[in-house]
């Protein structure tokens, strides 16, 4: 997986590993029999992750339990493709991941839960669902009882119209969403800078820095168009705005520096020496550590 998807993939991760923008993400885009049938009280994160060795370099997951009102249980895996091209093993993939997750609560003699893969893709090319059945389409009828029989839900963000990303409850998951779809157009992420910060906004009504952070990775060489941007937004979202663009552009630190602290994590320094050392912040060090676990995960 390239650095331009590991972003994608990192913030993906932290945005929907958030209780509240699951529960908005799945209040706005499940479909209604599946919002009917289950508990949003009873939503919280599994620890649990089913990605082994075969899936690590096509996706990562995110994954919700949840009861429905009859009490069976259920896993809604968020599942984020890292490529940006059409993945023609996906459904296969997908059967993989479902009877890995299976097997390994009847391995631990666990409970079995419905699994519910939710595939999000945002890549450029355009990517229609597939079953394992279409795999199969000269199969004959007589046969095809003997395959694996499954489904998934497919949200492909390129072919979904803004408008329908904005019906989000949530302005931050709505903003990260139309973000992700249109990663790959500067124009269009400079264009709606000022609504995208002024929709970045968390449960509190703080503007949500991983947002405003991901944006800027995307433009790294349009600072002065982001100032511009901010400059004309109102007093208090600009002056939160500047302050975590100037932090952003502070942090502005080379790949000598950001190797430097990579091989000091390895060698066994804590966050304090490293941030003495260095002159970075606690939270810079957390951010490295962070991305060489998951790099480490993901083989």
């Amino acid at each position: 997986m390239d650095k331009l998807y590991k972003s994608h993939d990192g913030f993906f991760r932290k945005l929907m590993s958030e209780r509240q923008t699951a529960q908005d993400y799945l209040a706005a885009f499940l479909p209604e029999s599946l919002k009917d049938a289950i508990d949003f009280e009873t939503l919280e994160q599994d620890t649990d992750s089913y990605i082994d060795e075969k899936l690590k370099a096509s996706m990562s997951d995110v994954v919700f339990k949840v009861d429905t009102r009859q009490g069976f249980g259920i896993n809604f895996c968020f599942l984020f493709e890292h490529k940006s091209y059409i993945d023609e093993k996906a459904p296969f993939q997908i059967l993989h991941y479902i009877s890995s997750a299976m097997l390994k609560r009847a391995i631990n003699k666990e409970e079995q839960r419905l699994v519910i893969p939710i595939l999000f893709y945002h890549g450029e090319a355009p990517w229609e669902y597939e079953s394992i059945g279409d795999k199969f389409s000269a199969l004959d009828k007589a046969l095809k009882v003997y395959l694996p029989r499954f489904d998934y839900l497919f949200h492909n963000y390129q072919a979904k119209p803004d408008e329908e990303i904005s019906q989000a409850a949530s302005p931050k998951l709505m903003a990260a969403l139309i973000a992700m779809k249109h990663f790959y157009e500067q124009g269009y992420l400079l264009k709606q800078m000022q609504f995208l910060l002024l929709n970045a906004t968390d449960e509190h009504g703080n503007l949500y820095k991983p947002l405003l952070v991901y944006l800027f990775d995307k433009l790294p060489d349009q600072l002065d168009a982001i100032h511009e941007a901010i400059g004309d937004l109102p007093p208090p979202v600009k002056s939160e705005a500047m302050s975590i663009l100037d932090a952003y552009e502070a942090k502005g630190i080379s790949e000598k520096t950001r190797q430097t602290c990579i091989n000091m994590i390895h060698d066994g320094f804590d966050n304090p020496t490293i941030c003495r050392i260095l002159e970075v912040e606690k939270e810079y060090v957390d951010e490295v550590r962070e991305r060489l676990k998951n790099e480490a995960q993901e083989g």
